[in-house]
This record gives C-alpha cells, sequence and structure tokens, in this order.
C-alpha cells in the first residue's frame, strides 16, 4: 500500500473516532432532558426546562469543542505535503 493512501486511510479512521464522543455526548444530553421532561413534567416549570436545556448545551459546547478543534488539525495536517 502506497504511504499516501495509508495516510489517508489513518486520518479518515481518527477523524471517524472522533465523532465517537461527540454522538455520544449528544446523545447523553438528549436522554437526560427526556428523562427530566417524563419523570418531573409537574414538578418543572417551562423557565426550569429551558434553564436545563441550556445546561445541557453548555455541557455539550465544552465537550465537543476541544473535539472539534482537535479534528480541523488532523485535517489540516493531512492536508499538508
Amino acid at each position: 500500500m502506497e504511504p499516501r493512501r495509508k495516510k489517508r486511510i489513518v486520518v479518515g479512521l481518527t477523524l471517524l473516532l472522533l465523532w465517537v464522543p461527540i454522538f455520544l455526548v449528544a446523545r447523553h444530553s438528549v436522554e437526560e432532558i427526556h428523562y427530566l421532561k417524563t419523570f418531573l413534567p409537574s414538578e418543572m416549570t417551562p423557565s426550569e426546562a429551558k434553564d436545563a436545556a441550556v445546561i445541557e448545551l453548555i455541557k455539550v459546547a465544552i465537550i465537543v469543542l476541544p473535539l472539534l478543534i482537535a479534528m480541523a488539525f488532523v485535517w489540516k495536517m493531512s492536508r499538508e505535503e
């Protein structure tokens, strides 16, 4: 296998593997909001539901942003020859 093709495969797999935690974090956040809506519907006001959604968005952003930066870095490094 030629080195360039091997490099493209490694970069592709790296980028794919970086998407896994992004998917898991987003899925967990959706499940957490669904749990709150299902089991605490009478106790949560719309304002509290909005606050919970904002907190989940912040949590996702804190976790996902470094992964997106890493993906951009890997992509950029793969393009430099």
